[in-house]
């Protein structure tokens, strides 16, 4: 199978079930913001993100440290992998029980301490899922990491529905946090099984032990430590620093933007081990695929900036009502990082395929720090637009900073696929200017139809890459 049939397959895959994730995402957003408000949407997301960055202590670089060696060395699977999952088990538990100990020292009042002590399930059971999938995802098996995660979803889906059908009352919110680990357990029970069919039994014993797969996987541990603190300490830290309410509408604002991201996210990993294999294996045909990426990646971002930084506020109330029309400056601020995720996708998997971890991290942890301070000194006066400005300052420097340092590795070709995109993606900002209306069911398809026209005439698209997304096409 060629490279572009391999991702074309992945992508699909992927697509799968990053729609129906957000899909899932979105129905349970929208019940708990119009049903249940904005302060429950504050303490969704504040326990969403407390666990999200406790995952990573429960991980230290394992999952992906697994993804990166078992693609470069497949022969290594029945030895690396027990042992990771023997430290990963002791590292989630871990975890769990020491912010079991320390949650009646988090100031948040006794309800959001129960649900804190309910939610650490989900923490355990997500914990090993990442290390079950990070195996498929060496493989190069999208497609089984997108059927797990849509399994974890439509589960979670199931049990929400559910939550209609009892008389749980004001119990609702807990039966909501309940469903999360629920479904991650499920979704586990499914990864074991597969494995199992292929032959891999994760109790078995031997190989490295815990200090050696500490040893490689630590660096990445700190780079996906300092992306979380970037992506979710701003939630922690308005939940503190501010109110519920103040998180609620900043995480509406979030929610929007990762949706918008989630194609071009899902596109940054699925291209991520065809980068690290090349690299090691053809440079040549290591930067044609880049160059073919870095025309998706910006053709896809440069258009939802736009599009998002112009319609933010109409977006918001179609989607969460006009109680959060509050969240468009914030939504507006962070549109721009759509634009520099794309760069981070290119430039960060140069430095990561050609063992550049500490540059990688050191990049990632200069916008994790400035993104806590920025908080911390622009929450207090500017709420959740100064959390959205500290994002957008803090991407900014993390793209300069994988930049500089990719930059002497390999000349990437990227000018001239961002030019196209920027010039196809103003002239479609300037017809939504121009409409009358912001009304979206005029404003979408106008500006769709602007950009697919523009972008056309000035060949940012080429055959090839269509040929990448539908599958079936030889590598360039």
């Amino acid at each position: 199978m060629s490279n572009a049939q391999r991702v074309s397959r992945n992508i699909l895959s992927v697509l799968g079930s990053e729609l129906i994730a957000r899909l899932v995402g979105l129905v349970i957003t929208l019940y708990v913001a119009r049903g249940l408000g904005v302060e429950r949407l504050g303490q969704l997301a504040f326990l969403i993100s407390f666990m999200t960055i406790a995952s990573v202590l429960a991980d230290l670089g394992i999952s992906r440290m697994l993804t990166r060696n078992l693609a470069r060395d497949r022969g290594a699977t029945a030895e690396l992998a027990p042992a990771a999952f023997r430290v990963k088990l002791g590292l989630v538990f871990a975890m769990a029980v020491l912010l079991a100990l320390a949650a009646p020292f988090l100031g948040k009042g006794p309800e959001l301490t129960r649900y804190f002590l309910v939610f650490l399930g989900w923490l355990v059971l997500d914990g090993l899922n990442a290390n079950l999938r990070a195996l498929f995802a060496a493989r190069e098996e999208l497609g089984v990491v997108a059927l797990l995660r849509a399994v974890e979803k439509l589960l979670l889906l199931a049990l929400f529905g559910l939550l209609f059908a009892l008389p749980l009352g004001e119990r609702r919110f807990l039966g909501l946090l309940i469903a999360f680990p629920a479904s991650a357990g499920g979704a586990f029970l499914v990864a074991w099984a597969l494995l199992r069919r292929r032959g891999l039994r994760l109790f078995a014993g031997g190989g490295p032990d815990w200090r050696r797969i500490l040893a490689v996987s630590w660096p990445f541990a700190g780079s996906v430590i300092m992306s979380n603190i970037t992506l979710h300490s701003d939630r922690v830290l308005l939940s503190y620093l501010k109110d519920d309410a103040a998180t609620g509408l900043y995480d509406a604002a979030n929610r929007l933007f990762f949706t918008l991201f989630a194609l071009q996210a899902m596109m940054a990993d699925v291209f991520f081990p065809t980068f690290t294999r090349l690299f090691a294996a053809d440079r040549a045909r290591y930067l044609r695929f880049v160059e073919r990426a870095a025309r998706l990646l910006f053709g896809l971002a440069l258009p939802l900036a736009a599009g998002t930084a112009i319609l933010a506020g109409e977006g918001l109330r179609l989607v969460y009502g006009a109680a959060f029309a509050d969240a468009t400056a914030s939504l507006r601020l962070l549109a721009p990082c759509l634009v520099l995720r794309a760069g981070h996708a290119l430039w960060g998997s140069l430095l990561l395929a050609a063992d550049r971890e500490r540059r990688f991290l050191a990049a990632l942890g200069a916008g994790a720090g400035l993104n806590v301070l920025l908080n911390f000194a622009l929450i207090p006066r500017w709420s959740l637009n100064g959390a959205a400005f500290a994002t957008l300052l803090s991407e900014l420097l993390v793209l300069a900073l994988m930049l500089h340092w990719a930059r002497p590795l390999a000349r990437l070709p990227w000018p001239a696929p961002l030019l196209r995109a920027l010039g196809a993606a103003g002239g479609m900002a300037l017809v939504l200017l121009l409409l009358p209306t912001r009304n979206l069911l005029i404003a979408l398809p106008s500006g769709l139809a602007a950009y697919g026209l523009l972008f056309t005439l000035l060949r940012g698209w080429r055959r090839e890459d269509l040929a990448l997304l539908r599958g079936g096409a030889k590598e360039s």
